[in-house]
């Protein structure tokens, strides 16, 4: 009878020890070669930044190459809009000290070089002509300066540019982006009146008196001096 009672007091002492043992502890160890191990993967830093204000706000058009008047060629001017003119009494004046330039599209990048040229593309596709005119120049303050011209091409007044500038970083390809705004040149405009008097041929005593009023057009190209009679005339374009 105590043998029995012995046994069964070994079977609840088994039972009790399985009830709060974990199983994890129970089970068998997984074998040593399988014990996973972790590798933190390698990572590079990049740091850049890069800038587009520089590029020209607004496009002049105009009705042609040096006409002064509205139209849809994109044209050389100065930043408050006057066009550019080869000569004329006036121009110098207007200018006000500005230069007359096409538009520009400017991208500086700082902190990392381009693995490539970066090119350049409009929402206005082949209607404008764009040229390279700086690639990678670095400047003082250690960025690297890209920089494109129109140097012609047409655009409508009210019409908003938007370029996409692509470029290379280690293999990967990232975009910045500009704008510009398309306006009319500025029109110019006056007139010069002159008064003559000539005395009659028939009668001294009497007096033709007449005033001729010459309105001019496109003025900043000023009045033209006519080399047969040194007179001058209006001018009615830029050249």
């Amino acid at each position: 009878m105590s043998k029995a009672k012995k046994i069964i007091s070994m079977l609840l002492a088994v039972l009790m020890v399985m009830s709060v043992v974990p199983a994890s502890v129970i089970a068998s160890a997984a074998p040593a070669d399988e014990v996973a191990t972790f590798k933190k993967p390698d990572t590079v830093v990049v740091t850049f930044s890069t800038d587009t204000s520089e590029t020209s706000e607004v496009i002049r058009v105009a009705g042609g190459e040096g006409i002064f008047t509205r139209g849809n060629t994109v044209g050389a001017a100065t930043p408050s809009g006057i066009p550019k003119a080869d000569s004329g009494k006036f121009i110098a004046l207007a200018y006000a000290g500005e230069t007359a330039e096409f538009p520009m599209i400017s991208f500086k990048i700082k902190g990392k070089m381009p693995d490539s040229p970066p090119t350049v593309v409009s929402n206005l596709g082949s209607n404008l002509t764009v040229v390279t005119e700086k690639t990678g120049t670095q400047n003082e303050a250690g960025e690297y300066v890209y920089t494109w011209r129109i140097s012609g091409g047409t655009a409508s007044q009210g019409e908003v540019v938007t370029y996409t500038i692509t470029y290379l970083i280690d293999g990967v390809k990232h975009y910045a982006y500009a704008y510009s705004y398309v306006e009319h040149i500025l029109i110019m405009n006056g007139y010069v009146s002159h008064k003559y008097q000539n005395g009659g041929d028939h009668t001294p005593d009497t007096r033709h008196a007449y005033s001729v009023n010459v309105g001019g057009r496109n003025m900043y190209a000023g009045w033209a001096i006519d080399p047969n009679t040194g007179n001058e005339y209006a001018e009615n374009i830029g050249r």
